[in-house]
């Protein structure tokens, strides 16, 4: 599922604007909480993730991808209301990422 999120998020990269970089920290950090490398993020941090990765994917959207300059648009608001509601989680797993010497997107 992130292997196709991720995809989307590259074709849609210009599309998307702000978001973009928003929904590659979503990528990271739940990739890290996968693999068991960071595991300080609550359960429900880790859900709101993973849905708004399920809804990035999903065919299914209040707007359809495919109208053209607002398809993303519902995607980008949904990646922005998640940033917003977990945005100290994601300031910890950053500052986590910056201590144990790793780049942006690098997990």
């Amino acid at each position: 599922m992130v292997g196709a999120a991720k995809e989307k998020s590259t074709q849609n990269k210009n599309a998307l604007g702000e978001a973009w970089e928003k929904l590659q920290l979503l990528f990271d950090v739940s990739q890290s909480w996968i693999k068991g490398e960071y595991k300080e993020i609550p359960v429900g941090s880790i859900v709101m993730i993973i849905a708004t990765v399920i809804y990035f994917v999903s065919p299914v959207d209040l707007i359809p991808d495919f109208i053209a300059g607002f398809g993303l648009f519902d995607d980008a608001a949904v990646i922005a209301y998640t940033v917003k509601q977990i945005s100290s989680d994601l300031d910890n797993y950053k500052l986590w990422k910056e201590q144990k010497g790793l780049d942006a997107h690098q997990s």
